[in-house]
């Protein structure tokens, strides 16, 4: 239970982190953005938008991840939900996760079309962005379909997984909202089974984030090339799209370290039938974290941005310097 509610406070601090960066990102693009950013800021907005919400419903749930031999779960710790609703948005939760994945793909495909200068960037540039956004949701729409009907509670992981829930949290796994994938079970006359669901599941997740994994393998390297024979051929180089280019890659790396690569570690277990236990819940720090670390590389690599929140940062600081000299005055 100690441990449960650390990772609810982390998830609380990320959540009110989040939704603080991303509205001030927002902001920033809105009001801050040059030209020649064009329609990319509003993938920006898009991106931060979809962090927002993720961070609401995270913080809603509260998940825990379990993983327990072939079984791991992702588990709502929010007990006033109806179990029935908190199974609804375990899957939203999934659906969010692989919308990022969508979104990130398309935003290393705009950067190529921007590097080359390709006459498909007008798509982008008129009603038809709205078209490149629906590919993201479509996505997630899949991912979040896969959890819902492939991972749903059954009575297999009730019975692999409730001595060892009840040994860890003290949890009735009958009474909570979970959505998980459950590998291997035994039939009645005690046989070893694959369960083909859960494994088409798996494949699916696993199809959608290699789509999305050389997605953005092969447009990063073609839009680094083009770049890097723009720099050999003239030295009028766009720093923007320099900045734009390098701020993507840190956005890219993040989730990747906090979302994907936590996440795969524990498919592996479950593959290979090795008990996490609750140290499978650093997934769900680590993707709480996610958004709220997400708008930084923006922020901070990008020079408008970031010569914008220095402002901020050096009046604010001049003000309340000021003010308590008058005090001090004043007394």
């Amino acid at each position: 239970m100690h441990w449960n509610h650390i990772v609810s406070k982390i998830q609380e601090i990320s959540a009110l982190i989040s939704i603080f960066g991303n509205v001030s990102l927002i902001i920033l693009i809105v009001t801050k953005s040059p030209r020649q950013l064009g329609s990319y800021k509003y993938l920006m907005i898009y991106i931060s938008i979809f962090e927002i919400l993720f961070s609401l419903i995270d913080v809603i749930i509260k998940p825990i991840i379990f993983s327990h031999g072939s079984t791991f779960i992702c588990v709502s710790t929010n007990f006033a939900l109806r179990k029935d609703i908190g199974i609804y948005l375990l899957s939203m939760f999934g659906g969010f996760f692989g919308s990022f994945m969508g979104l990130f793909a398309l935003q290393f495909m705009y950067r190529y079309l921007v590097a080359c200068e390709s006459k498909t960037l007008k798509t982008f540039n008129d009603s038809r962005i709205i078209l490149w956004m629906f590919l993201p949701l479509i996505f997630g729409l899949l991912y979040g379909l896969v959890v819902l009907f492939l991972f749903p509670p059954n009575a297999t992981i009730n019975h692999n997984i409730k001595s060892k829930m009840k040994e860890e949290y003290n949890w009735d796994i009958d009474e909570i909202a979970y959505i998980g994938p459950n590998l291997y079970q035994f039939s009645e006359n005690g046989e070893f089974q694959m369960n083909f669901k859960s494994l088409i599941g798996i494949l699916i997740v696993w199809t959608l984030v290699t789509i999305s994994f050389v997605t953005v393998s092969i447009f990063a390297i073609k839009c680094y090339s083009k770049m890097h024979s723009q720099m050999d051929g003239s030295r009028t180089l766009n720093h923007l799209q320099h900045q734009l280019f390098y701020a993507l890659l840190s956005q890219t790396l993040i989730p990747f370290i906090l979302m994907h690569l936590p996440v795969s570690i524990i498919f592996f277990a479950t593959l290979s039938n090795f008990d996490l236990g609750n140290s499978s819940s650093i997934a769900a720090i680590s993707m709480a974290m996610f958004p709220a670390l997400d708008p930084l590389p923006v922020i901070l690599i990008i020079k408008n941005n970031r010569n914008a929140v220095a402002d901020i940062v050096t009046t604010s600081t001049l003000t309340i310097t000021r003010r308590k000299r008058i005090a001090k005055n004043s007394s």
